[in-house]
């Protein structure tokens, strides 16, 4: 039986766009932004920077060789990563308060204390809570040491949460960071690049999921639901499809 969700936070809990982060940076200065970013595992100072390697202090400098001389304030170089996101649906943190009442929910992020100045303060939603607020922990790369999809970090995580992966669900929209942790045996989804993610809203049971071959999701985006958390079959998503004003969800299938 699934007892603990484990979510990414760029791409999953918070839509992301790694073309408006490369203009971010441009507009920074940065020479090259075009091949020094990506939307899943960065290189050069930016992954030494998610890697916990160099420090903010540190970072900025060398971003300054790439800036022409000028080194950035700590508030311009928050601002350029800040570039990677599109926008936060509040109702998906409304989901995930509902799922923390029957399951232990973790982020598993590549990330820096950029993003998560940001994220784990109050400008992080309207009701002025911060990501840490919908959570029991989170487990990040830059104070871990490692990044995913590397053993070391998942293994980090199991230890100190005290999980068993087969009682896991591990949701990341990057394919290499599901193979790695369907390979140590967690339970596994990797959404479509639709900018929006379906969250379980009903108790998940490995049994299940390997029976049926798809993970029961439910339509927590029909806007037409009073409740959100009316449950639905899968599949059945034709008016959520047809009556919202944002990409509908659908229930998507899951090869354990």
């Amino acid at each position: 039986m699934i007892k603990n969700l484990i979510f990414d936070f760029g791409g999953v809990i918070a839509p992301i766009s790694r073309e408006q982060a490369v203009e971010a940076f441009r507009q920074l200065g940065v020479a090259g932004a075009d091949q020094r970013l990506d939307k899943y595992h960065q290189t050069g100072i930016f992954q030494e920077l998610e890697e916990g390697k160099i420090t903010p202090d540190e970072f900025q400098e060398k971003l300054g060789q790439l800036c022409g001389g000028r080194t950035p304030s700590w508030e311009e170089t928050r601002q350029a990563w800040l570039g990677y996101f599109t926008g936060l649906d509040e109702r998906l943190l409304d989901c995930l308060k509902e799922l923390r009442k029957r399951y232990k929910l973790f982020v598993l992020s590549n990330t820096n204390p950029y993003v998560m100045d940001w994220a784990c303060s109050p400008a992080f939603s309207s009701k002025g809570k911060p990501l840490t607020d919908y959570f029991d922990k989170l487990y990040l790369s830059y104070q871990i040491g490692v990044t995913k999809p590397y053993r070391q970090i998942f293994d980090f995580l199991i230890a100190d949460a005290d999980i068993l992966p087969s009682e896991s669900l591990f949701i990341d929209d990057g394919a290499g960071n599901v193979k790695a942790a369907h390979e140590l045996g967690f339970q596994t989804y990797c959404p479509p690049s639709s900018g929006h993610v379906p969250i379980p809203c009903t108790p998940l049971s490995s049994s299940e999921t390997k029976r049926h071959n798809v993970l029961p999701y439910a339509k927590i985006w029909n806007g037409h639901d009073t409740n959100p958390w009316h449950d639905d079959k899968p599949g059945n998503t034709h008016s959520a499809h047809h009556h919202r004003h944002v990409p509908s969800v659908h229930p998507s299938s899951v090869h354990i």
